[in-house]
């Protein structure tokens, strides 16, 4: 019996929604997560639908992304993924389509695996609670805390409609078998299963399982879905035609789930007190709870074919149970590091160390082999070539646009530890968008990352054509089309390290029917970080494309859209131009009025802690941008003594510190939108210790030479300068990098011969005292 894929993941998704290039995606996948990944807690439950056993596992040292043959268990292809090495990426993938989430940047990539090309990337921001499930052509963004649901496209990553809003925070956000999305509203008390016609998602069902308020936890079944009521220890089983309530054998105040299970058997992870409850959806079962091992960091219990895993981050294993409860093995990683990763794709789990260059493959009998990730093809493996290389970002105008449109922006690096600036080939010029004309085609698209070298010119081809443009171009005219054919267009960026994956434009169709022009063309800025545009319908147009200073800033299939990445602060004006369902187009509208974004301000521009003594410190900060509001000021944090408002002033002096403490100091901006991104120090004091104390001796002098040595005591020294007078000579004894006590030599040369000098020596330490000390010295005639 063939399986759909579940895998769990330790931090949850974001959309991942395919709506088709030219080819409408299959059965694609369900995510969801909760237990154990990149974070190191929580993990991910997607369900997959992966008909060709190929599955892609991302390996982050590397910074590269392998395709696994499960039924070889061998890796045969790798692909480096040079912008995101170091980061966690969420790999999301069906036969068709591969999603690359980078977790640290918050920016999806979609590549078409039929084409062999990017196709399109979506920045979602970072630190966002988001689940993306799909299922055939249906895919949805789940925003738990502003209790949304939005569907998108997988390839062109926009969305197709509005967003469906629930009352309150929502859990879970999975597909059925049905095609019914599944997500729980804790405040209403219920699940709800939306449905997805053609531009139009619904709430077709709603189903009480609790009293409202209570904390749920859901996982979509492959017919309904089971909530786990938190607050009163009990199971709510919601199959297509009746609902039954089951209590738990054991406490549920901590449980989770993965957000897709498959199969008849659901494993809620109860800690504590260290549990796993086994839930049979068959009527009639009861729940049946089994301890696990304790004193260990433990993530969220996955079935699969008859089994339980439970992965454990702390010893690198994974622990396999029968449903009574029995440990029927020990799967370990050796040499793992960093969180684990359990995906069950097809008739098979995969077991993947992110962090590690070892996986593992279960298949259902329970037969399990190693995999070494970091291999490059073998010959005769068949599939696509490599073709995957992250879209970085870069710092030029970059399109934008939530809602119904697709957009990007510069969302940062994050903090992990591996920031270096990676050097190789440059990211897919992506998106390409394309507008057809009268036996032409327009083409745009935005700067790729350069990973360390400058794009010197692009490759574009085309069936019958082809064409190098300069480094510095983002957009082209082709002409000499012919009207009626459909035209894919294939973009790479080149530089000196070598050239980029193939970005893909929709297929297009020029045509001598022109569109009329939209008019009325009106923004707004109706919340912080929110452009919305909107304009007049124009007959027999699909889908409309909205310019900024010749910038495409956002496609959307309605008459409006909202654009969420534009620069605050900076003023924009918009054009529209409609185009139908081959893409052939209007002429541009006239310009809309100009609107300027606003959010809130951004971090200081610099953070400094000077030590005055060993009882104080002074904080001085840089100007944070005002991002569109004024006034600005600021707040500060300090270790143990909680926040302090210093208005438009930018540096605060702490008193009465505790030499050898450390104190980590925190400060933000703030205007009428809110609070800006905070930025820390941390800094330790002096320490008491032996007093300061110099003493200089003059060793021996020539005629134009004289060599003297200066012995320091104390702590925490800072500077130490010995200065010749009449020679204009200074000597910075800490020259070396050594600022400890002890002594320190010098020889000061091209003096002048029987002449008297007069020395100054001065040292400093970190809690503000100084000694001095004064001589002379006499050249030799």
């Amino acid at each position: 019996m063939r399986v759909p894929d579940v895998s769990v993941t330790l931090h949850r998704l974001v959309p991942r929604r395919f709506r088709g290039l030219p080819v409408a995606a299959p059965v694609l996948v369900t995510t969801v997560f909760l237990v154990a990944t990149v974070l190191g807690s929580g993990a991910v439950s997607r369900a997959l639908d992966i008909d060709s056993g190929n599955v892609w596992l991302w390996s982050s040292r590397p910074a590269e992304v392998g395709r696994v043959n499960a039924g070889a268990a061998r890796v045969d292809v790798t692909q480096a993924v040079t912008d995101s090495r170091g980061h966690r990426v969420r790999v999301v993938q069906n036969d068709r389509y591969l999603l690359l989430y980078d977790l640290d940047t918050g920016r999806i990539s979609s590549v078409n695996l039929t084409l062999l090309g990017f196709t399109s990337w979506l920045t979602v921001g970072k630190d966002r609670d988001l689940t993306l499930a799909l299922s055939g052509d249906q895919a949805a963004i789940v925003d738990h805390d502003a209790g949304t649901v939005h569907g998108i496209d997988p390839g062109t990553l926009r969305g197709r409609d509005r967003r469906v809003q629930l009352a309150g925070r929502i859990v879970g956000g999975a597909f059925d078998a049905d095609g019914g999305l599944w997500v729980g509203v804790p405040a209403a008390g219920t699940v709800v299963r939306l449905r997805f016609p053609v531009h139009v998602a619904t709430v077709d069902r709603t189903v009480t399982v609790a009293p409202p308020g209570h904390d749920l936890r859901l996982t979509v079944l492959d017919h309904g879905a089971l909530a786990v009521d938190r607050t009163a220890g009990r199971f709510a089983l919601v199959d297509p035609t009746a609902t039954r309530t089951v209590r738990s054998p054991v406490g549920l105040a901590k449980a989770s789930v993965p957000d897709r299970t498959v199969g008849s058997l659901v494993a809620v992870t109860a800690t504590p007190p260290d549990r796993v409850v086994a839930v049979s959806t068959d009527r009639g079962a009861r729940p049946s709870a089994f301890a696990l091992p304790t004193g260990m960091d433990l993530g969220t219990a996955v079935p699969f074919a008859g089994r339980i895993y439970v992965p454990c981050t702390s010893h690198h294993v994974v622990y396999v149970f029968d449903r009574t409860g029995r440990r029927t093995a020990t799967l370990g990683l050796a040499g793992a590091t960093g969180p684990l990763e359990l995906e069950v794709h097809g008739d098979h789990l995969m077991i993947n160390a992110p962090d590690s260059s070892v996986a593992r493959v279960v298949d259902a009998n329970g037969v399990t082999r190693v995999i070494t990730k970091y291999q490059t093809s073998r010959p005769g493996d068949s599939g696509p070539p490599a073709l995957i290389a992250a879209p970085g970002q870069s710092e030029t105008a970059a399109p934008s646009g939530h809602g119904r449109g697709h957009g990007d922006a510069d969302a940062g690096r994050g903090n992990r530890p591996d920031t270096t600036r990676a050097t190789g080939p440059p990211g897919p010029p992506v998106p390409v968008t394309a507008v057809a004309g009268d036996a032409r085609v327009d083409l745009s698209w935005r700067t790729p990352v350069d990973n360390g070298a400058p794009v010197t010119s692009y490759r574009l081809s085309w069936g019958g054509g082809h064409r190098t443009l300069a480094g510095a171009a983002t957009g082209t005219r082709i002409t000499g089309l012919r009207n009626g054919t459909s035209y894919t267009f294939r973009l790479t960026a080149l530089n000196r390290y070598g050239r980029s994956p193939d970005a893909l434009s929709e297929p297009v169709t020029p045509s001598g029917t022109v569109l009329a022009a939209p008019v009325g063309v009106v923004a707004s800025t109706p919340a912080a970080g929110t452009v919305h545009v909107v304009w007049s319908a124009v007959r027999g147009a699909t889908s409309y494309v909205v310019r900024s200073g010749g910038t495409v800033v956002g496609v959307f299939d309605s008459p409006d859209g909202d654009l969420t990445n534009l620069t605050a602060g900076r003023s924009y004006t918009f054009t529209v131009v409609a185009r139908n369902g081959s893409d052939a187009a209007s002429g541009p509208s006239t310009p809309s009025n100009a609107v300027t974004p606003y959010d809130a301000p951004g971090a200081v521009s610099s953070l400094d802690v000077q030590v005055n003594n060993a009882n104080s410190i002074t904080v001085s900060w840089g100007a944070a941008p005002g991002n569109g509001r004024t006034p600005v000021t600021y707040l500060i944090d300090k270790t143990d003594h909680g926040t302090d408002s210093t208005g438009t002033t930018r540096t605060k002096t702490y008193d009465t510190l505790t030499p050898g403490a450390t104190y980590t100091v925190t400060v933000w901006a703030r205007n009428s939108v809110g609070d800006g991104q905070k930025t820390s120090k941390t800094v330790t004091m002096p320490s008491s210790g032996p007093a300061l104390a110099m003493d200089v001796s003059v060793d021996s002098t020539t005629s134009d030479t004289v060599t003297l040595t200066v012995s320091l005591a104390g702590t925490g020294l800072k500077t130490c300068a010995v200065t010749l007078a009449q020679a204009h000579w200074t000597w910075d004894c800490f020259e070396g990098g050594n600022r400890g006590a002890g002594t320190y030599t010098h020889t000061f040369t091209t003096l002048t011969a029987d002449t008297q000098y007069d020395i100054t020596a001065t040292v400093t330490d970190t809690a503000g005292g100084s000694k001095s000390w004064t001589g002379t010295a006499r050249t030799e005639p």
